[in-house]
């Protein structure tokens, strides 16, 4: 008992005002001191902008994928198409991670990549000026609920639950993202509420802005990276709600699979292979015989 209450105190002593937020409803917590926080939208700019100096990347916007070009039985492209207006990409390889389209997109060249969204939802809103920049730093999980709440910059994020939705349609189609379901939004507000009643003591809770993403998650819940069984056509998809700590590290995985190579020190590469799901009955149906391409 003493070295819990010892422990608190350390706990309180970090975050002194989320542990007074929380004294009407907890009595302890846990740190992570190894736990970080960040933007993973300003992380994926300051990054396209190195790829474009340094390595010379070309980024194409505003050109939807609809279609994979599949010539001789490879992939050799990929096709956009604006009204009547249609426009092909020539491609040696062609990499889809396109989140949860990634299905319908691969599909396109015969390929079924088992990814089913889950949508997440949160509420961001700003943090008072007054509100030191030192506080509320910690990523906080408050059990049992699995209330994320994370400081942003000048924002405070509130995460929980998600919610399993309908694949989107094939491209072709409107694929135009559903709003979100509005009682889950208010769920979540609600759950806010219970579970910290003063937090307009840090943000301005009113002025919350809701969100929701469609997170690509997998049977497994294992990323789909490395060949298909159609030749020159890749997948990087199927992470889940894991995308940005992975995506360094199955970054590194491709880039070995695309040169032919295995990823130096990694003896669990294998798992990501597409072939792992080779038993699904649509999959078998699509390409009974066809094997990973080198």
């Amino acid at each position: 008992p003493a070295e819990l209450e010892r422990l608190h105190a350390v706990v309180a002593a970090r975050e002194p005002d989320v542990a007074s937020a929380l004294a009407a409803r907890y009595s302890s917590a846990i740190v992570g001191p190894a736990d970080g926080q960040g933007s993973c939208g300003s992380f994926s700019q300051a990054l396209a902008a190195i790829c474009e100096s340094k390595y010379g990347v070309r980024f194409v916007l505003n050109k939807p994928v609809h279609q994979l070009v599949v010539e001789d039985g490879a992939v050799r492209g990929a096709m956009s198409r604006h009204g009547d207006d249609v426009e092909t990409f020539d491609a040696d390889a062609v990499v889809v991670c396109a989140g949860a389209g990634t299905t319908a997109l691969a599909l396109t060249a015969g390929v079924y990549v088992p990814i089913q969204p889950l949508r997440g939802y949160s509420l961001t809103c700003p943090v008072h000026p007054s509100i030191s920049s030192e506080s509320v730093r910690s990523h906080v999980i408050v059990r049992p609920f699995s209330l994320y709440m994370t400081r942003l910059g000048s924002s405070l994020r509130f995460t929980c639950y998600g919610e399993l939705y309908p694949s989107p349609p094939h491209p072709s189609q409107d694929s135009s993202p559903a709003p979100p379901t509005a009682s889950l939004v208010e769920r979540l507000s609600s759950l806010v509420l219970y579970v910290l009643p003063d937090v307009d003591r840090f943000c301005d809770f009113k002025s919350a802005v809701a969100w929701h993403g469609s997170r690509p998650l997998t049977p497994d819940s294992h990323p789909i990276v490395g060949a298909t069984c159609v030749p020159s056509l890749y997948i990087n998809s199927g992470h889940g709600f894991n995308g940005w700590r992975e995506a360094m590290h199955s970054a590194q995985v491709l880039a070995a699979r695309l040169a032919g190579t295995d990823p130096p020190g990694d003896a669990y590469a294998s798992v990501y292979s597409i072939t792992r799901f080779q038993p699904l009955p649509n999959m078998a149906k699509l390409r009974p015989a066809a094997k990973p391409a080198a």
